[in-house]
């Protein structure tokens, strides 16, 4: 498979949680096309053996996601618990991702402030 370039602006979803006593910000980017291409984690102190995993991690998953790979495949991958739901901090994230994307920055209307407000109309 052929990684998908990235536009240089992206709309991205920012997302805080804690997980196992451990508390996690995580910031996904999207394609144009609406699907997830990349992962970000903050956690821990930097440098610590939790930030270098959480790095890692993210790393992989954009990897995975810039390779075709849809979320439900990598949640599917990941490590569940006996109950079904996710063990570890990225299977977390990936059930907290909405649903529908953020819209696109760049595919999004600006309103211009140099337009000039439509009148109502009105209705006899």
């Amino acid at each position: 498979m052929t990684r998908v370039p990235l536009p240089h602006r992206r709309a991205n979803y920012v997302v805080e949680f804690d997980h196992e006593g451990q508390h996690y910000t995580a910031t996904v980017g999207y394609c144009h096309s609406g699907r997830p291409a990349e992962v970000f984690f903050d956690c821990g102190k930097s440098g610590s053996d939790l930030q270098t995993a959480a790095h890692d991690l993210a790393v992989l998953t954009s990897l995975a996601f810039q390779h075709g790979c849809d979320v439900e495949t990598v949640l599917h991958a990941l490590t569940q618990d006996s109950d079904g739901k996710p063990a570890g901090p990225m299977g977390v994230l990936l059930t907290l991702l909405p649903k529908d994307p953020p819209p696109d920055p760049i595919l999004a209307p600006i309103p211009s402030p140099l337009t000039p407000p439509q009148p109502a109309e009105v209705h006899p």
